[in-house]
């Protein structure tokens, strides 16, 4: 059976295999992010990756803006 064989999906046992597999999947998900402390250093990340961001952004324009009016 080839992983790309949608047909295969509509098998009652491969269904049965998917649904086991989404709750175990789940269930992993459940237990491994039950942290705040994860939560918390997720959101700080991404403040700085904001950041980071929006001033590569605005060098980006500086930049654009300096090489049209130089001509």
């Amino acid at each position: 059976m080839n992983w790309l064989d949608f047909s295969a999906a509509t098998d009652k046992s491969n269904l049965s295999y998917m649904k086991n597999l989404n709750t175990l999947f789940f269930l992993v998900l459940m237990t491994t992010m039950t942290s705040c402390e994860l939560v918390g250093d997720i959101f700080g990340a991404g403040v700085y990756t904001g950041v980071f961001i929006v001033l590569f952004v605005i060098v980006l324009i500086v930049v654009i803006v300096a090489r049209i009016f130089k001509r």
